[in-house]
């Protein structure tokens, strides 16, 4: 009996997939998908986009755009969106458009959201102090902060909000050790 080498285990590997593969090989032709006999009904659903307007929201059944949010920002699930305009927070159900709260509000612009809480506050820039606002359940709090602090986002269930320190190039902040 001869011995197997690795050789002669892949050649005889490559022999029974091709031999596996030929059924395949037929010389009848493959038949043509029949056309639809109608277009598939239109999903309902919605489309945001974010467009020179602001946050559009478009209608998918029908095409339509229903409505557009300057400056908007929408909540992880999308079924909210927070717009600051004019010194006041407005807060608007997705699904219909309609405005369910408006506080007024300190910031300049909205910085992070979660479910229950929007952070507001200067656009990006130099700065060695920041002013945040937190506005959600409850009455709004203000965080006065040393160094160019950026909020980036909440974890999943709003209790902790991640930000970023943007330091200077000139002073990144630590000393390299010795």
């Amino acid at each position: 009996m001869a011995s197997y080498t690795r050789r002669r285990a892949l050649a005889l590997g490559g022999a029974l997939t091709g031999a596996a593969l030929l059924p395949g090989c037929s010389s009848t032709p493959a038949t043509a998908p029949r056309p639809a006999a109608s277009p598939p009904p239109a999903r309902p659903g919605r489309l945001f986009a974010d467009t020179t307007a602001g946050l559009a929201v478009a209608d998918l059944a029908t095409g339509a755009v229903r409505a557009a949010y300057p400056g908007a920002v929408a909540d992880a699930g999308w079924t909210r969106l927070y717009q600051l305009a004019d010194g006041h927070l407005r807060i608007y159900d997705t699904a219909t458009g309609r405005l369910l709260h408006e506080v007024t509000a300190a910031g300049e612009q909205i910085k992070a959201v979660s479910t229950g809480q929007v952070v507001l506050g200067p656009p990006p820039g130099a700065r060695t102090r920041t002013t945040l606002t937190l506005t959600g359940e409850g009455r709004p709090r203000t965080l006065r902060l040393d160094g160019n602090i950026e909020p980036e986002a909440f974890s999943s269930d709003g209790a902790v909000m991640y930000v970023l320190d943007r330091l200077p190039p000139a002073a990144p902040g630590y000393a390299p050790s010795t």
